[in-house]
């Protein structure tokens, strides 16, 4: 059994934010950090990432979702495959087109359902560890 991960937030601009490194597999794979953002209700990713992974986008769902930087444009992908670690989850995705690739967010639906997330603003630390059979391992 895999035990609970904890990663330390990253500075970015001179401020710390709950980033993970997180890949995401299709006919290839790629690594980038993600915010980890509890008021997401889906997990966004730039468009770039699902070109470079060879994700067919195409044919997929088109999507508008609505937040606080009013509305955004992007293709739903609703089972790809991500690893944080030693984690292995299928989650929801949207591939938005205007996001710098090294801008990624994980929401609600499919990571927070799997995992148990702990933000530790006090401490700028994240843990994350599981909470039920959702949840792969790969050790």
């Amino acid at each position: 059994m895999v035990e609970q991960l904890v990663f330390e937030y990253v500075e970015r601009l001179g401020r710390p934010y709950p980033l993970v490194p997180v890949t995401l597999r299709a006919q290839k794979e790629l690594t980038l950090y993600a915010l980890v953002d509890s008021g997401a209700v889906i997990s966004l990713f730039p468009e770039d990432v699902a070109n470079v992974i060879g994700l067919d986008l195409s044919k997929r769902e088109t999507l508008y979702l609505t937040g606080v930087g009013g509305y955004v444009k992007g293709k739903h992908v609703p089972n790809v495959e991500v690893m944080i670690g030693a984690y292995s989850l299928r989650i929801p995705i949207v591939f938005i087109p205007y996001t710098p690739i090294e801008l990624a967010v994980l929401g609600r639906k499919g990571f927070f359902n799997a995992l148990e997330i702990t933000l530790r603003e006090w401490e700028r630390k994240l843990i994350i560890k599981p909470r039920n059979t959702l949840v792969n391992d790969r050790l």
